[in-house]
């Protein structure tokens, strides 16, 4: 009886939760609806140049909701059971250094000065989904050219820690509150109430980073960067191969 009851409660919290989200993202996506049909309703009525602007925000508009969309789909995912059975086995250096070039080529077509350091044995083996540690990577630098000032700075340090690979990635400011860390993981979590729409500062991001990086079975939180920003800090299970 004890077991059906915290099967009962886990799947109580488990329906809650999924309700809340759903709840958020309907609340999420109706503003640019909303938007849509003023400016479907302005095209009727404005002149040739007029129409143009309206036009750009409807595409803009329509952005935002694939975007959503796309960060759903993403999210869906991380929740199916199996998650890593695509899983292999990487050189580890090998394989973030990779990851570290991908990263320069999107921080330079951004603007972004990018700064990173890796130091890991040879013998390190990671066990990975590159498809999921690929998009947690370009999710963490979308989140930072998203939310950081025009002439913002990365900082990615990947080291090795017993049995562990310890990344951290860190930005310029803004920064968050120490109260929302432990928030910004939560799905439509805006740490800025008052930031514009047009940063995309509401989404799965985070979310679906917490979910990647848990379903490899490690661990990740936020803490304050020194360099004014975010501090993403995340470690992955690695073993030595001799």
């Amino acid at each position: 009886m004890k077991y059906q009851r915290l099967a009962l409660q886990l799947t109580s919290t488990q329906n809650t939760d999924t309700e809340r989200l759903i709840a958020d993202l309907s609340h999420e996506l109706r503003t640019p609806l909303t938007s849509i049909k003023l400016q479907l309703y302005k095209l009727t009525l404005n002149n040739a140049d007029q129409t143009k602007k309206n036009q750009q925000k409807l595409e803009q508009k329509v952005l935002e909701i694939e975007r959503l969309l796309d960060e759903l789909t993403q999210l869906s995912r991380c929740e199916i059971k199996g998650i890593t059975s695509k899983s292999r086995s990487y050189n580890a250096s090998h394989y973030f250094e990779q990851q570290v070039r991908d990263l320069t080529h999107f921080f330079n077509q951004h603007g972004v000065i990018f700064a990173s350091y890796i130091e890991l044995p040879l013998t390190l083996q990671v066990c990975l989904n590159n498809q999921l540690v690929s998009s947690l990577f370009k999710r963490l630098a979308e989140n930072s050219v998203r939310h950081s000032k025009p002439t913002a700075e990365v900082h990615l340090r990947i080291l090795s820690a017993k049995s562990h690979v310890v990344i951290e990635f860190e930005d310029t400011s803004p920064g968050v509150s120490e109260a929302e860390l432990n928030n910004i993981f939560k799905g439509l979590y805006r740490v800025d109430k008052s930031r514009n729409r047009a940063t995309g500062g509401a989404g799965f991001g985070l979310t679906i980073c917490k979910r990647i990086v848990e379903a490899h079975d490690g661990t990740i939180n936020a803490q304050p960067s020194h360099l004014g920003g975010l501090k993403i800090h995340i470690k992955l299970p690695c073993t030595e191969s001799f």
